[in-house]
């Protein structure tokens, strides 16, 4: 029996051109995947600086809890005892000029500068205004983030520390008449990249040219400077006191956003682009093979055979008619 129906050759996917076309479709999807993930991750990176803070960390408790010394009774009288010193025992990493015996007077978790600390808080600065960048950077401990500083105040005091993230904040705080000549200093609050959202307070005697100044600022710094005490500070509305680092430092360095037109961020959009086309071009091409394998199927297909005229096809009475005239 003929079977004039015309036969679709089954695709072998083990063969090479199937095996290449597949792979070629693979990547291309994996490519355009890649770059979708990379847009995103770019549109994240360039808006982190106007992100929002995120929630505290519940691990972390920096809010100041005095202990209570009131016994209840009306008439009580508490009777303290006085805070005895603190030796600093790192003296030989300490920032040439810092003195490491007014330092022992320094108390963590107490209000800004108490009258007992004044001292060290004016040799820090004076310190400060003495030495190089190199001088300090030299002497640094390294970067260290919120938690650290936090939880080893005692470890860090008067050493040089290097401190990174967001300044938030950037003001300026008139000194006290004093006797080292410091007529005032910047206040900058930074939101560190590395711990807890807690802020941590860096006082500068100077701020980089054009350096952005005021409540509500965003902008990436850097900072080598020597960590004073953890403090304790008022929150904006007054509902309740908390905790945090101190850093001083003579400057700071100002890690300025990308301009749209830097060759930076033209590299991130030229990889994006990069990416989007290769995925394309392997589409296409995993495209075009399997065209051009349907029509290589086709052409090596068998010709189909001719439709049979039935006016050429004898009836059985006429073909046994022919027969029985050749019989004669």
């Amino acid at each position: 029996m003929l079977d004039f129906r015309p036969r679709v050759q089954t695709r072998n996917y083990l063969s090479r051109r199937e095996q290449r076309r597949l792979l070629a479709w693979v990547m291309g999807i994996g490519l355009i995947g890649i770059a979708c993930a990379s847009l995103v991750e770019i549109r994240e990176f360039f808006g982190s600086t106007s992100m929002p803070v995120a929630a505290r960390d519940p691990s972390i408790d920096a809010r100041f809890q005095p202990s209570p010394r009131d016994s209840g009774e009306p008439d009580a009288v508490s009777i303290v005892k006085a805070e005895q010193p603190t030796a600093v025992i790192h003296r030989d990493d300490l920032v040439p000029g810092v003195k490491a015996e007014l330092l022992a007077g320094v108390r963590d978790d107490t209000p800004w500068i108490r009258s007992a600390e004044i001292d060290a808080w004016l040799n820090v600065w004076n310190a400060l205004a003495r030495s190089t960048d190199e001088v300090v950077e030299r002497r640094s401990a390294g970067a260290v983030g919120f938690l650290e500083l936090f939880q080893q105040p005692r470890t860090f005091r008067g050493k040089a520390v290097t401190i990174r993230g967001s300044a938030r904040q950037a003001t300026y705080v008139d000194a006290a008449d004093n006797s080292q000549g410091i007529d005032g200093y910047y206040r900058v609050i930074i939101r560190p990249e590395s711990g807890p959202p807690e802020p941590v307070f860096l006082y500068t005697l100077e701020l980089p040219a054009d350096f952005p100044t005021g409540e509500e600022i965003r902008t990436d710094i850097e900072a080598t400077g020597i960590f004073f005490k953890r403090m304790v500070y008022p929150t904006k509305d007054n509902a309740e006191l908390r905790r945090a680092p101190v850093v001083m430092a003579r400057t700071l360095t100002w890690r300025q956003p990308v301009a749209a037109g830097d060759s930076s961020g033209g590299s991130f959009i030229g990889v994006l682009v990069a990416l989007v086309a290769l995925g394309v071009g392997g589409l296409m091409v995993a495209t075009y093979w399997a065209t051009r394998v349907r029509i290589s199927t086709a052409q090596r297909r068998p010709p189909t055979l001719s439709p049979i005229d039935d006016r050429d096809v004898l009836s059985i009475q006429e073909s046994l008619s022919k027969l029985a005239e050749t019989d004669r």
